[in-house]
């Protein structure tokens, strides 16, 4: 977010209201973009203040009287010094299900508010300051919601029993889904021309709080219970420094050098525990994980001819990474609980990651390209110290080759490419009894082609669509976790296996995404229609492949009326209009079944 490395997902869960460009990099970027990453880098770019008052204002209601409103203002508050303000606020009215044991909404947006301001000063010709502060508070009940897969996994629930009204947003749990989240942070960006370069130094600090409590098992007896009070903490600290070439250069290039700390853990996890009956007990949980790291890196870009570049990067990266806590346990029963424990863990590693890519310009509009990328995802510590066992790093070689075209006069945009990425060490998480663990596979293989297309046909009409066909599998792991039914009680013996030939979890093997638009002129305003159309075949969510998400359609559509100024537009709108069941996690949970959390249902414009 605006060259600042968010090192926790919980502050990936942001709209885009003040989003100016999104640019979605895949593969690994083992030289630039300040972390390395194996999957691909997702950039956003929030709006720049500009000398001219202006604002926008917003609001929704949907059929679960979710009101998303959003407000933006802009302006000069002196001489070369501009500033702008976001706020965001969400609420939620109704919740998309129920827990049926407590009679509580739950999947509901309590309260989500999020403010930006950003404030950018040239002192000169050649320098640009930024100064960006953010503050996000969330109250809701999307988290774990998690219950048995119906049909099968009856074991402790009543939802799939006669006479029980229910839906898959609901769940029967004495523990009722709440996350608490605050968090925020600031980032000073100075932009320096130096005549040959642009010296550029991105400093940022984040930290977050967040307050939890589920049920992990998702029945309502009370096998593994997060408690009320349970507590996660974040905070974090980047230093970037890069050295641009000027835009005029023919060899294009830029060194740098980044810098990361943090420090996360539960101050504390409580926990009440009754996968032994005749033994439960309370499990108290206090750790601290910090990590720090610094890279050097520089790539460039040399033009071989007229219409030939090669470009080569290269990485340098150091990791230490520690952890540390203290398990106390207190029994709930006559048995005895296990026995606390005191965690002490460290490691360090270093990688060299790079780059190599040639491009070729076929025609004025047509460019080929192949590249090499090799990244890397550090290792690390399970959050929860149920190994004390660091996990280790997961490395990826990308290969690609592909061309990127503009025809029709630059009215049809066309960018194929093939792909083969070969992983080492890949890190694999799965459930194993009440432990969440994060493992290694020994290698795993994905190869397959990438299709992206953008069709202006008229000024009124364009269409848009990408596809992916991806061959994935394990190509060695040679002790993966593996379930099996059993018919008489309803359990999940644990055992391991070689998972060899069996596809990645929550790898789709085929999907597709379709978009329309079409604008209609009206004697005072303008008419547009938006359909998209998200498609994905079916995958598995965990490595021995037994459960899997059927495939899905997600469709959405919007009609909106723009008046003659453009500065006031109406508009109702669905989404999920199929009402798909889509689940975002599926497990399977030894002695008790398969366990499901299920996505959005159909939202779409209130009923009166």
């Amino acid at each position: 977010m605006d060259d600042v490395y968010y090192a926790s997902a919980l502050f990936g869960l942001t709209d885009l209201a003040d989003i100016e460009q999104v640019a979605v990099l895949k593969g690994p970027q083992g030289t630039l973009f300040g972390r390395n990453a194996t999957g691909g880098v997702i950039q956003l770019t929030t709006r720049e203040p500009n000398g001219e008052v202006g604002g926008e204002l917003r609001t929704s209601l949907d059929n679960y009287l979710t009101s998303r409103s959003f407000a933006y203002l802009t302006g000069r508050v002196a001489d070369n010094l501009n500033a702008n303000l976001s706020v965001k606020f969400t609420t939620q009215g109704n919740g998309w299900g129920t827990n049926i044991r407590t009679g509580e909404d739950i999947r509901k947006i309590d309260h989500d508010l999020a403010l930006r301001t950003k404030l950018a000063w040239a002192p000169g010709s050649e320098t640009k300051i930024n100064l960006a502060l953010d503050y996000t508070s969330r109250k809701n009940s999307l988290g774990a919601n998690l219950r048995p897969v119906p049909g099968y996994s009856t074991f402790f629930s009543s939802l799939d029993d006669p006479g029980v009204e229910s839906d898959l947003q609901d769940v029967d749990t004495n523990i009722t889904n709440r996350n608490r989240f605050k968090g925020g942070g600031a980032s000073l960006t100075v932009n320096q021309g130096l005549g040959f370069a642009t010296l550029s130094s991105i400093s940022a600090y984040r930290e977050y709080s967040n307050s939890i409590a589920f049920s992990a098992a998702g029945t309502n007896f009370p096998v593994v219970e997060v408690m009320p009070g349970s507590h996660w903490y974040g905070k974090q600290f980047t230093q970037e420094v890069r050295l641009i070439s000027p835009s005029s250069s023919k060899l294009k290039w830029q060194i740098g050098g980044f810098y990361f700390w943090s420090n996360e853990g539960f101050d504390p996890l409580s926990e009440t525990i009754f996968t032994n009956p005749a033994a439960p007990y309370s499990l108290k949980l206090d750790n601290s994980f910090k990590a720090s790291s610094y890279a050097l890196f520089g790539q460039a870009t040399l033009p071989m001819g007229d219409a030939t570049n090669f470009t080569a990067g290269i990485r340098y990266t150091h990791e230490e990474r520690s952890a540390s806590g203290r398990l106390d346990y207190t029994a709930l029963g006559a048995g005895p609980p296990p026995p606390n424990s005191v965690v002490n863990a460290s490691f360090d590693e270093s990688r060299v990651t790079f780059r190599l890519a040639l491009d070729h310009r076929i025609a004025d509009d047509v460019m080929a390209y192949a590249s090499f990328n090799r990244g890397f995802k550090s290792g690390g510590f399970d959050p929860f110290l149920t190994q004390t066992v660091p996990y280790r790093s997961e490395a990826l070689d990308a290969y690609e080759v592909g061309l990127k075209a503009e025809l029709l006069g630059k009215s049809l945009r066309i960018n194929p490419s093939l792909f083969l990425n070969k992983y080492n060490d890949i890190q694999v998480s799965y459930i194993v009894g009440a432990n969440a663990f994060i493992d290694n596979a020994a290698k795993a293989e994905l190869y397959g082609i990438d299709l992206d297309v953008e069709w202006q046909v008229t000024n009124r009409l364009k269409l848009g669509g990408s596809l992916s066909y991806v061959h994935n599998e394990f190509t060695d792991y040679p002790n993966a976790p593996t379930t099996f039914p059993d018919p008489v009680f309803i359990l999940l013996p644990g055992t391991i296996a070689n998972a060899r030939g069996n596809n990645l979890p929550y790898a789709p093997e085929f999907t597709y995404n379709l978009s329309l638009d079409y604008s209609i002129p009206l004697q005072k305003g303008d008419l547009a229609f938006n359909f998209t159309d998200s498609y994905s075949s079916s995958y598995a969510s965990e490595p021995d492949n037994r459960l899997k998400q059927k495939a899905f359609h997600y469709l959405n559509a919007a009609l909106t009326y723009t008046n003659d100024s453009g500065d006031l537009s109406l508009s109702i709108w669905g989404r999920n209009l199929l009402d798909e069941i889509v689940v975002s996690q599926l497990a399977s949970y030894a002695f008790l079944g398969d366990i499901a959390d299920y996505g959005n249902p159909r939202e779409r414009l209130a009923r009166p």
